[in-house]
């Protein structure tokens, strides 16, 4: 009896540990890379097989709810927890007075992607940072019973002063000092861009703020903690790296990686959320731990908003430039926030002296510290407060200057990278700016504002750059080809909705010369081969240059084996002689002369060929050039001046990014990217309360985000560009670059069509509004 029970509890770890695995439907065929191909893991998500972090159960399992801190900054002077143990089914809470043993140094918090300082660290002591820090978790037999237990949970909590004002605390705002890897700083001042800006005989300036926005994506964070007969914890972790957050266990609870396997293999959405382990993985592993149990535990929506964010950003910007549009100056300068405990950075002012020529920049770039959780990546950290500010600001220099805006941008085109005095690696942004000009009809559009009237709304026309930097990392991947045909390969990548399983299987397929059909792509489990975090617009760029290699070592070892074979046509066939197509090695100049791959595996008594292979970005050569992507967004708007009301009838996005690998995916995320960057422009906030040092609309009905009805017409180019520097298949990232400049092209339009300039975001109905506004 004792032994089906245990074979009973097995069999429900097993289904609890089985993940589906997204496959090409039958008939996908031959597919060439650039090509349009549906997600392959798009039936497993709408069908309901595809299970996320908080999906997978166990007989056993165990629910934790978070308690957190109703205030900014306070010690906590003691709990009071009788109700909420007195609660049926209630197993614990756990606080920092009666948690297992953890380790208590900063280093050990730091995840691959820390900023400078020290990490928060969950239930570390009775010190209260910032509103909604978690300070309990309840853990009982059902998710409702530890909800009801957590609202019963009392902390005794002595308030101190807190502050979370930026604009009030600009006079303290410093020099980040604590920097993380990879970080650059605002380079050197070039020529004197002071002098240079009084003496230019057309200038502006201007103040640019943008409020705090949240990530949202639509899964919400949570940690699933399976423990094993033998004591191994299998973790689904909402994260963008499962090597990341197995990095962060391992290293705060002192575990071995032969204890702890952490898996993510369908993510919900992220945009940046997800780089760091938040602190629900923190709860889970604690309570797993102390009980002995598998745990759960998932944030709510309010939840969310109490961990990091896009950090409020005041920037200033002067730009000085001759009558014919000559720029003589660039100064700009940002202030953002950070947390007490850590040095959060973006590069939000560089962009500035790599967009135009120009021989007189001065960059800066500041922190405030303020009693808030550290602000964290979000979509095109940095480049999407930062671009936003100096677009705008040249388009407030084409007026001055009575000068079209695409035409003051084509006079200051910069050919190199001004801030590092280095070529591009390939830059075809002149050519966004002409298809994208072409197929807006820009040509048509009217000079002066406030030009074109459709019934009650003014219409307005607007445009912009965008750039973001094309990264490559260092990646390992595996191939494994079976003698049924079929091809495996796997690497610890992620895909949090990007369409990452199919682009790899699609790089795979076409590498081998496979149908889409016979190729799985494994990824999202902590022991596969080594994958840096999904962030930044670099897994093309960088797992599928492994899974290249990794394919041409598996090549390699089959035309070896087909020259072995006994009268082999291919015994004096060089490697460079051969193509793969067809589920077949061919010799190029006798196509007929062929073999099966699964014939050659055959001949060799093999059940399967496996080779692993490590990317590393070829450094020497990509350091000698400046890697980026490139945008112009060109918009419609039609404004309701009584109203307030903007509307983005039209969108146009011309794309350089390196070659297009999977076309659908990309034009995805392109489109993805234009739709954030409207919500951006006209709805994205999070308020504060600073009297309570609290986010306010921490709910998707208060804090807005666009909705189908505010989205029209998006139209999204692909330029052609091969970028052979950034990547061996001539790609570079799609990610990011979507989203940047949208909001600088509506801010642009609304100019356009009314008159009036408004340079924070998001651009509310109350800003757009003019007092007295009617018919001219």
């Amino acid at each position: 009896m004792n032994d089906a029970l245990d074979n009973a509890a097995q069999a429900a770890i097993d289904d609890a540990l089985h993940d589906i695995q997204p496959m090409a439907p039958a008939g996908t065929g031959h597919v060439p890379l650039g090509a349009s191909v549906s997600r392959i893991d798009g039936l497993a998500k709408v069908t309901g097989q595809a299970r996320y972090a908080a999906e997978h159960i166990t007989p056993d399992m165990t629910f934790g709810v978070v308690v957190n801190s109703s205030v900014a900054r306070g010690r906590i002077l003691s709990f009071d927890l009788a109700a909420a143990l007195a609660v049926a089914g209630v197993i614990d809470v756990i606080t920092y007075q009666n948690r297992p043993h953890v380790r208590s140094l900063g280093v050990f918090y730091k995840d691959m992607t820390a900023p400078g300082g020290t990490p928060f660290k969950p239930l570390h002591d009775e010190q209260i940072h910032y509103s909604g820090q978690p300070i309990a978790l309840v853990v009982a037999e059902t998710f409702e019973a530890a909800r009801y237990a957590a609202s019963l949970v009392r902390a005794d909590i002595e308030v101190l002063p807190h502050d979370t004002r930026l604009l009030a605390n600009l006079a303290q705002a410093h020099v980040p000092s604590r920097l993380k890897a990879g970080y650059s700083p605002p380079p050197k001042p070039r020529g004197d861009a002071d002098a240079a800006y009084e003496a230019a005989p057309v200038k502006i300036e201007g103040h640019y703020t943008s409020g705090v926005e949240h990530h949202n994506p639509l899964e919400m964070h949570a940690t699933t903690v399976i423990l094993g007969p033998d004591g191994h914890m299998t973790v689904y972790d909402k994260t963008q790296s499962s090597q990341n957050s197995r990095w962060y266990v391992s290293h705060v609870f002192g575990l071995g990686k032969d204890r702890v396997t952490v898996r993510n293999v369908f993510v919900g959405g992220a945009f940046g959320s997800g780089l760091r382990p938040q602190y629900q993985l923190f709860m889970a592993m604690i309570a797993t731990l102390k009980l002995k149990r598998s745990v759960r535990v998932v944030l709510t929506r309010q939840q969310m908003f109490t961990f990091g964010h896009r950090p409020e950003t005041v920037q200033h910007v002067r730009l000085g430039a001759d009558h014919d549009g000559s720029l003589k100056s660039i100064v700009h300068s940002a202030v953002a926030e950070t947390s007490r405990f850590e040095d959060y950075v973006e590069v939000v002012v560089n962009w500035s002296g790599q967009l135009y020529k120009c021989d007189n920049i001065r960059l800066d770039y500041k922190l405030v510290k303020l009693d808030q959780y550290s602000p964290m990546d979000m979509r095109a950290p940095g480049a999407a407060h930062g671009v936003h500010a100096i677009e705008v600001a040249m388009d407030e220099l084409s007026y001055a200057l009575k000068m079209d805006p695409l035409a003051l941008r084509l006079k200051n085109y910069a050919d190199t990278d001004g801030n590092k005095d280095l070529p591009f690696s390939t830059k075809e942004l002149r050519a966004c700016y002409e298809q994208g000009a072409r197929r807006f009809g820009w040509a048509q559009r009217p000079p002066q504002p406030r030009a074109t009237r459709i019934g009650t709304e003014l219409v307005g026309w607007g445009m912009a750059t965008g750039t973001w930097d094309a990264m490559q990392m260092f990646a390992r991947a595996e191939a494994v080809f079976h003698a049924d045909g079929r091809l495996v390969v796997s690497s610890a990548a992620t895909d949090i909705g990007t369409g990452t399983y199919t682009v790899m299987t699609m790089i795979a397929a076409a590498a081998m010369g496979l149908p889409m059909e016979q190729v799985s792509f494994r990824l999202g489990d902590s022991t596969l081969p080594v994958a840096p975090i999904e962030g930044g617009s670099s897994h093309v760029t960088t797992i599928g240059a492994a899974i290249e290699g990794v394919c041409d070592k598996l090549k390699r070892s089959l035309w070896r084996a087909a020259r072995r074979m006994p009268h082999s046509p291919f015994a004096d066939i060089k490697l460079d002689q051969v193509h793969f197509a067809q589920g077949r090695m061919q010799v190029v100049a006798s196509p007929d002369t062929s073999i099966a791959l699964v014939d050659i595996l055959a001949a060799s008594k093999q059940e399967s060929m496996a080779h692993k292979y490590m990317m590393l970005p070829n450094v020497l050569k990509q350091k000698k050039f400046v890697r980026a992507t490139h945008s112009a967004v060109f918009c419609e708007v039609r404004v309701d001046e009584q109203f307030g009301t903007v509307r983005v009838t039209r969108v146009v996005s011309a794309i350089a990014a390196g070659k297009i690998l999977s076309a659908k995916t990309a034009r995805s995320q392109i489109t993805g990217g234009v739709v954030w960057g409207i919500s951006q422009a006209l709805h994205e906030e999070t308020h504060s309360d600073h009297r309570l040092g609290r986010f306010m609309n921490h709910n998707l009905s208060e804090y807005h985000v666009a909705v189908n009805a505010d989205i029209h017409d998006i139209d999204v180019i692909f330029v052609e560009e091969d970028d052979r520097i950034v990547s061996r298949m001539g790609a570079k990232g799609v990610g990011e670059i979507g989203i940047v400049g949208v909001a600088a092209a509506i801010s642009n339009a609304i100019y356009h069509a009314t008159g009036q300039r408004v340079r924070s975001t998001p651009m509310t109905p109350d800003k757009v509004m003019r007092p007295g506004a009617g018919p001219d």
